[in-house]
């Protein structure tokens, strides 16, 4: 089967990206084609290509923004071509704006199906971003157009997908309870994040670097991106509790704060504020196959995410799966699709968000006891195993690609 993936942005790290590409390798195996259609990160595309011989992907280099999403109509007489030229049978996209129109709009000129994944609802990342820039786009914001724009480009494109396919049963419903879809019954299915269990593994060797820079250390991990709706600050007023009882630990943040440069710098203040300088440390945006080695390095992993304004923005987080097939204990907040994948004080610990003195409770009794904690992490590598092995996650996609 030749299948076409279409996706707005390969960035180094993301989520989106990750799956594909993972699901991309895991077809590959079963003897399919995989072709790419993305709209930015040539360079990224290029270091892809290199991995996988039978990988072809044919990158636009585009600015991704609202104003892109116009464009699709014209792109559509490009990629008819290359389209044609690959074969395709089934066309799967990553999200249900750009991604998806682009995917609908190719699928009802050459008559090939179209699927379409969802691991979030992507207007609520758009609005952040009008909302994080100048007084322009916070003035576009509160006009509410966008957002409305964004809504009907959602409905239009999900009641024409063939099947759309969600990671949580979070994001679907509140994909059914949306303005516009709560009206209408759209063909869904839930298929779960996947997890290369090669990959990520207990008892790694860590490359002497990175071991002997934090060794006779408890190490406390966070991979994400630097950004307030993550709830860091709550982490490290949690860890200034552990501190009084505790003080060998160190909190290794990994993760671009690009997204959001000014609360990189409150939380490098509130760290010298509460003086853990010596505790913590930010290592900025790293390869994905470097992310295996920390974790193994690491104690416990952390996701103390919050969001009361847009409480959808966690869908089911790959760091939280990757963590558990680590053989780590995971320990996040209540919020999303989380309470979906962490069952708690059985594969791992859940505690309210923004509730930092629970949280503290948490980390020290982790910290202090590991032992006690070791048959959550134990668990959580059985539940990935079980639940989340990419090689059944790729079956369920080719299964719905041949249903």
């Amino acid at each position: 089967m030749n299948v076409l993936f279409i996706i707005s942005q390969i960035q180094k790290g993301g989520g989106q990206a990750i799956q594909a590409i993972n699901l991309a390798e895991h077809l590959i195996k079963k003897n399919n084609r995989v072709f790419f259609l993305t709209f930015k990160a040539k360079k990224r595309s290029k270091e892809i290509s290199k991995k996988l011989t039978k990988f072809q992907i044919y990158c636009f280099n585009l600015f991704v923004n609202y104003l892109t999403i116009l464009l699709a109509p014209f792109l559509i007489i490009k990629i008819k071509k290359l389209v044609q030229k690959w074969k395709i049978d089934a066309i799967q996209s990553f999200d249900p704006h750009l991604s998806n129109l682009i995917a609908i709009l190719l699928g009802k000129k050459l008559k090939i199906p179209v699927y379409c994944r969802t691991g979030a609802r992507y207007r609520e990342f758009y609005e952040d971003k009008l909302l994080k820039g100048n007084i322009l786009t916070k003035l576009i914001y509160y006009t509410k157009i966008p957002s409305i724009l964004l809504s009907l480009l959602e409905y239009y494109t999900i009641l024409r997908t063939r099947i759309t396919i969600s990671n949580s049963y979070h994001i679907l419903n509140a994909l059914k309870r949306s303005f516009l879809l709560k009206f209408h019954n759209f063909n869904w299915k839930i298929v779960p994040n996947g997890v290369d269990l090669k990959k990520f593994s207990p008892n790694l060797k860590i490359p002497s670097k990175i071991s002997e820079k934090y060794k006779n250390k408890k190490i406390i991990l966070y991979i994400g991106r630097i950004e307030d709706y993550k709830g860091i600050d709550t982490l490290i007023k949690a860890l200034a509790i552990v501190y009084q009882k505790i003080q060998d630990f160190h909190l290794i943040l990994i993760g671009s704060y690009s997204f959001n440069y000014l609360y990189y710098k409150k939380l490098r203040s509130l760290i010298n504020q509460l003086k853990l300088l010596q505790n913590i440390s930010f290592l900025g945006e790293i390869s994905h196959e470097s992310v295996p080695f920390y974790l193994n390095l690491a104690e416990i992993l952390i996701l103390p995410s919050y969001s009361p304004a847009r409480p959808i923005l966690e869908g089911s987080p790959n760091v939280i799966l990757e963590a558990m097939a680590s053989q780590r204990v995971v320990i996040a907040s209540k919020i999303g699709g989380i309470p979906e994948i962490i069952q708690n004080k059985k594969n791992g610990l859940l505690f309210e968000p923004r509730n930092y003195s629970q949280l503290a409770d948490l980390l020290s009794s982790t910290l202090e006891n590991p032992k006690e904690f070791s048959g959550l992490a134990e668990y959580g590598r059985k539940y990935v195993m079980e639940k989340h092995a990419f090689q059944d996650i790729a079956n369920k996609y080719l299964n719905l690609y041949n249903s």
